[in-house]
């Protein structure tokens, strides 16, 4: 029995030609596998980035209509105390122009009551 060489050598570089071609398959599916499970990553995080976008945009809105609810709020209780400071400065006034008017009163009932009484004292 003859072993021809050449049918020897055809078969063991086709064999290795396969076993290449198969690992060289191999690591390509390998790859696709990796680079597909990293464009799913990718497209996950470019969506959470919109939703988060979108929520953050959201969210400096509400903020916003918030301070501007609170600084007319604030603006409201200002006037408000504004015209009750008005009307508290006007009331003192008020009293007191009446507690001089009073006081003056008092003054006058006074002179009379020691006029009266000096004039009773000289009837006497």
């Amino acid at each position: 029995m003859e072993i021809d060489t050449s049918a020897v050598i055809g078969l063991v570089t086709g064999g290795a030609v396969s076993v290449l071609g198969f690992l060289v398959k191999h690591y390509f599916e390998k790859i696709n596998k990796n680079q597909e499970t990293m464009m799913a990553d990718v497209r996950t995080l470019m969506e959470h980035k919109f939703t988060s976008t979108v929520q953050m945009d959201s969210m400096k809105e509400n903020w916003q209509d918030m301070q501007r609810k609170m600084f007319e709020e604030i603006k409201e209780m200002n006037d408000y105390c504004s015209r009750s400071f008005d009307k508290i400065n006007a009331k003192v006034e008020k009293n007191t122009i009446d507690i001089q008017n009073i006081n003056s009163q008092h003054t006058f009932f006074a002179k009379t009551l020691r006029q009266i009484l000096e004039d009773r004292g000289k009837k006497d």
